[in-house]
């Protein structure tokens, strides 16, 4: 159980998100015992306790936004679904690690998803030195992700796995 005060940062938009999840799920979103901050930032970066967050629409959806963290260790970008997009390239350029959903493999593409020769050709334009596949559909059991990513990436490449615990940086 939840029982200290917690802060949601978020784009504009965040605090009618949370209020429709609170219609759903009141005390699962805030339980009474929990005091509950909701601040949206303008659509320049948040910046909190020594933090940067940036965000970069997606295409997946018109609310899809992929986020950069900013942080004193390093950086990361987390895509979330996404189409093949330049802006989540340009947010992703110089990050320490990149996670990007690749939700069906090749010969399967799906509108709004990315594959993985899409999602690698991402982290190389992006010139990120590790790229992190996760979000894989049952269509990607027993495909070879691995092979059909490096055919265009060369960095240090993950596929998420439960429980998988990375830093952001490789020196952390």
């Amino acid at each position: 159980r939840r029982s200290s005060d917690r802060r949601i940062l978020g784009p504009p938009g965040m605090k009618e998100c949370v209020g429709a999840l609170e219609n759903i799920f009141p005390d699962w979103v805030r339980p009474p015992a929990l005091d509950l901050a909701i601040e949206e930032g303008s659509d320049g970066p948040l910046e909190f306790g020594g933090w940067r967050v940036k965000t970069a629409p997606t295409g997946h959806t018109a609310d899809s936004v992929a986020f950069r963290v900013e942080f004193p260790e390093g950086s990361l970008v987390y895509g979330g679904d996404s189409s093949f997009s330049e802006k989540v390239i340009e947010l992703a350029r110089g990050a320490n690690l990149l996670v990007l959903e690749c939700s069906f493999p090749e010969g399967h593409p799906a509108e709004g998803h990315l594959t993985p020769s899409k999602a690698a050709i991402m982290a190389s334009r992006a010139g990120v030195p590790r790229l992190l596949l996760t979000h894989f559909s049952p269509e990607s059991d027993g495909a070879d992700l691995n092979t059909q990513a490096r055919r265009h990436y060369t960095g240090e490449l993950l596929l998420a796995a439960d429980a998988l615990v990375l830093a952001a940086s490789p020196e952390t």
